[in-house]
């Protein structure tokens, strides 16, 4: 199996990947099927991650924050501590 890692198209055919597909593929749908039966809905929801793939984590923000209340916002304090500046504490956040 070792020397099939350079050759990734044929690793599939080996005995032991094929058999280990088989079981995985068994064992996928019988827990797919108890689940059915037990009157569970399978759904496939989509992933919210950090990741930026072609431009599309700027299509929206995910933030706790309530943008539509402003005053509310926290804000980042100055070096003394006493005065706040005009930046948003993000690390109040939730998703940080």
């Amino acid at each position: 199996l070792e020397y099939l890692r350079t050759i990734a198209h044929l690793r599939p055919r080996t005995n032991t990947i094929a058999a280990v597909a088989r079981v995985r593929s068994q064992l996928a749908g019988a827990i797919h099927a108890f689940f059915q039966q037990a009157g569970f809905l399978y759904v496939q929801t989509p992933l919210i991650t950090a990741s930026d793939c072609e431009g599309a984590g700027e299509l929206f923000r995910v933030t706790t924050f309530d943008l539509e209340n402003v005053s509310s916002l926290p804000l980042v304090k100055s070096e003394d501590g006493k005065e706040t500046t005009d930046q948003i504490d993000s690390s109040q956040d939730f998703f940080g």
